[in-house]
Formats: structure tokens, sequence, C-alpha cells
């Protein structure tokens, strides 16, 4: 089974790249990316979250979004590439660098668990990533995925990269330059590489993931199907590379408990020491908890191999009622760089009430639980940089449609 394909990309034209370029539609809200379009009409805001264009129903807002879609490619502010492409995508912020591979992958690998994940999903997520998919025709965000490099890997990125950039440009402190790869001698050697991979695993994007899964299940059910649709929007990056920032816990209060006895019953399973300085935890099973404008060091003494889990088990769920995370309201996360100043300031402000800051996950914990079929709690890796989303391949769909990518 094939794993990855090169596809036929939508994408902006050189003068419109920094425009149409925009952060991932998760990890921005409504109301600013409604506020940002209004001064950048043509970002690709307009198209990825139709929640900013509110009108009487949900699909009425897909709807909104095709006409922007349509709107571009007509007026050739995104166009499509004439022969099936990979697109090599770098990433400079600071010192820190990535490389990746744009391309489609099986939608069958990701069934059958050759391409694996570690979280699990919400149906209202993954439905709203459905109505926009089937509504545009195309996928408008890229799956994160990882992979373990070699020999082999490393070679054909580096002959990848001699090629010219078609943009280079920064956005937000991250440089991104993206070269379009059409040599088909360079994309029979990325294939042949890449198909090779025994597994690759889902670092970020689980709901897009499962999104492409139910279009291509849906356009199974039809007699227009063909294999072309069972495909989706990745970037492949080495997992060596990847930067991995902490995701951190800010809860509204603490059940019912005073802060005196609150630490109390930390203490059953934690080493607590105050400390005059904001608490970024160094090394695994440390965390940090602000709480009434001071900072507290908890040492674990549990065996548990995740430090989410261990606050999850320990802390969260049997102290402070909070079994469900991914729905419960007491609860929020910050993460990325300089996210325990965002701790202090929700606390302070007394919109919150406690916070604990951690040791972010490794990425040799993420294959470990994929590789074992199991799941991470939610919100447990926050990736750095984000990859910024300007490319888009069109859905698997069940009507015929050519691929291609924003």
């Amino acid at each position: 089974m094939s794993l990855i394909f090169p596809f036929r990309g939508v994408r902006p034209a050189p003068d419109y790249v920094e425009k149409v370029a925009c952060p991932p539609y998760d990890v921005i809200d409504s109301n600013t990316a409604k506020e940002y379009v209004k001064t950048n009409p043509v970002s690709f805001l307009n198209i990825i979250k139709p929640e900013i264009h509110k009108s009487d129903s949900d699909e009425n807002n897909y709807k909104t979004a095709q006409e922007y879609y349509i709107n571009y490619k007509n007026k050739n502010i995104l166009q499509q590439d004439k022969t099936a492409c990979f697109y090599l995508y770098r990433q400079i912020m600071g010192n820190h660098k990535q490389t990746g591979i744009v391309t489609v992958s099986s939608v069958e690998a990701y069934l059958t668990g050759r391409i694996k994940k570690h979280e699990h999903t919400q149906p209202e997520k993954v439905n709203d990533r459905v109505n926009l998919m089937e509504t545009l025709k195309a996928q408008t965000g890229p799956v994160f995925i990882a992979y373990k490099n070699n020999a082999e890997t490393k070679a054909v990125l580096k002959k990848a990269e001699q090629l010219p950039p078609e943009y280079d440009f920064e956005q937000n402190g991250v440089r991104h330059i993206f070269t379009v790869i059409s040599d088909q001698v360079l994309i029979n050697e990325i294939l042949n590489v890449f198909n090779q991979q025994k597994n690759m695993y889902i670092a970020d994007g689980h709901h897009r993931s499962e999104a492409a899964c139910k279009c291509y299940q849906k356009a199974g059910q039809h007699s227009n199907y063909n294999e072309n649709y069972g495909r989706f929007l990745t970037v492949l990056f080495d997992s060596e590379e990847l930067l991995i920032l902490p995701y951190n816990r800010i809860v509204k209060d603490l059940n019912g408990l005073t802060t005196a006895e609150f630490l109390q019953k930390l203490e059953e399973h934690f080493i607590i020491r105050q400390s005059d300085e904001t608490v970024c935890p160094k090394k695994a099973k440390t965390f940090g908890l602000y709480l009434d404008k001071s900072w507290y060091i908890l040492e674990a003494g549990t065996k548990e191999a995740l430090d989410v889990t261990i606050l999850q088990n320990h802390v969260l769920s049997p102290l402070l009622g909070i079994h469900d995370p991914r729905n419960d309201k007491r609860i929020s996360f910050a993460g990325g760089i300089n996210s325990e100043q965002k701790l202090v300031e929700l606390v302070d402000s007394g919109e919150y009430q406690a916070a604990f800051s951690l040791y972010p996950t490794q990425m040799h914990e993420v294959i470990e639980i994929a590789d074992a079929g199991e799941v991470m709690p939610p919100k447990s890796t926050w990736f750095e940089p984000e990859i910024t989303q300007r490319t888009c391949n069109t859905r698997t769909g069940i009507k015929r449609c050519k691929k291609h990518i924003i």
C-alpha cells in the first residue's frame, strides 16, 4: 500500500501569499478572525472559519466559504499547478528549523493503522470539517504527521532543498520557505523513500484526519466513487526536528476546597515546595502550581509515563472533579512560548483560581503511545511553530472532482 502521492496544488499567486497565509483554524477564535479579515480581506480565514460569516444556518456559512474559495480562484489569487507535485515546506523560528514534505496521504493507511493516531476526536468538530470539505470539494488544512528519519529520507530532502523556493516570507516570527517539486525523477525518489516507511504518526490534526476518513467512507457509497478520493492533505516532518512546548492547565475553582485543604491533599502524591520564581518545569514528573499569587513546585513520585496523565489522574479528576477535560467548562488550556505568564494573568484576574505548568510531552512518548494503540489526554502536545495554512487539497468527495491543494 502506498502511503503518499503527489498532487496538483491550488496555492496562492506569489504576490498574494503573505496575505492569504493565516494561522490554523483551531488556534484563533472567531472574534479575532473577524477583526483580522477586516484589515486583510483575502485572508484564508474567510474559507477555513466559516462561522465568521454568521448567517441563518451553518449550511449558509459553509456556502459563504465556498463563494470566497471560488472567487479567489476566479481572480487568480489561488492558482492550480498543472502537474502533480510534492512541496517542500521549511520553517525557521529563531534557532529552530524543521523541514516537511507537503503531500496527500492514504486514507486506507490511516484506517489500517499504518498512519497512527494518539487522540480521541469530538464528533461535532469532525462534522464541522466534513461539512466544509463537502461544500468546498477541498481539504483546507494539512494534517501534521511525523516520521522516523533515515539516511534515505535525509538525502532526498537535501536534494529538494537545492531547488529555488516559490515563496520565502516571515509571519509572526516564523520564516516560511515553500518550494514546488515538479521534477519527475525527484518525485519518484521521494515516493520510493517515504512509501518504505513502516509507520507514520499524526502529531496534530486528528479531527481533519477523521473528517477526511468520513468523506472517503461516504464517497464509497456512491457509484462515482474511485480510489483517488482516498487521500488527505498532510505535511510530513522528521520526528527528531519537531519542537513540543508546554500545554498548561488553568482551572476555575478548587471544587469547594480551601487553599490549605487543596495543598494538603496534594501532599498525598507530590512533594511540594514554594518558589519565589515562575515555575517552568525542566524535567518530567515536575509541575508548577500558581495559586493565591504564589508559585509552588510539585514533584510526583508516581511511575505513570505521561505528565498530563499524572495531573489528570491525581489532581484534576479526584481532587477537582474534572473528569472530562475535553468538555468540562471549568478547565482551560494555555500552550506555547511564555504561556506561564498567561497563567499568572488569568489567575490574578480572578477569572480562574489556579493554574498548572507542565514539562512538555516528548515526541518519543507520542510515538510510544501511538504504537501501543493508546490515546493521550486532550491537549497533551503543543507543536511550535504551527503550520501556516495557505494550501489545501481538493477533497476526496462524493461528487467527482479534481485533486488539488489551496
